[in-house]
C-alpha cells in the first residue's frame, strides 16, 4: 500500500515543524488500501491558516491525487488563495482546476 507512507511522509513534515499549529489532521479510509481522503487544518506563527483536503486513490504502483483543496488565509481571515480543482466553474479557462487570489487591491 502506497497511501500509507503518502500520509506518514504528511505527519512528519507537519510534525517536524514546531512553528506549526496542527488543530486538526485526520485520514478517512474508503475503500481499505487504496482510497482515502486526508483533511487538515494548520496555524502558523503569524496567526495565517492553511486548511486542506486531498482525496486519493492507489492505482497500481500510483498514488492519484484525484481531487484537492487547499485553502490559505490571514489571521483576520481574508482570503490569500485557494486552488482546488472542483468541478464547480467550467467556464474557467484553466478548469477544472480553480486558482483564486484575493483582488489585487486587497494584497
Amino acid at each position: 500500500m502506497r497511501l500509507e507512507p503518502y500520509f506518514g511522509r504528511i505527519q512528519d513534515v507537519l510534525y517536524s515543524r514546531g512553528e506549526i499549529e496542527i488543530e486538526h489532521l485526520m485520514v478517512h479510509e474508503i475503500v481499505p488500501d487504496q482510497e482515502i481522503v486526508i483533511r487538515g487544518r494548520l496555524r502558523f506563527w503569524d496567526g495565517s491558516m492553511l486548511e486542506f483536503v486531498e482525496h486519493l486513490v492507489e492505482r497500481e504502483l500510483m498514488v492519484l491525487k484525484t481531487n484537492y483543496a487547499y485553502h490559505y488565509q490571514s489571521a483576520d481571515n481574508q482570503l490569500i488563495f485557494r486552488y482546488d480543482n472542483t468541478l464547480h466553474h467550467p467556464e474557467i479557462s484553466s478548469h477544472p482546476i480553480t486558482n483564486t487570489l484575493p483582488p489585487a487591491s486587497k494584497r
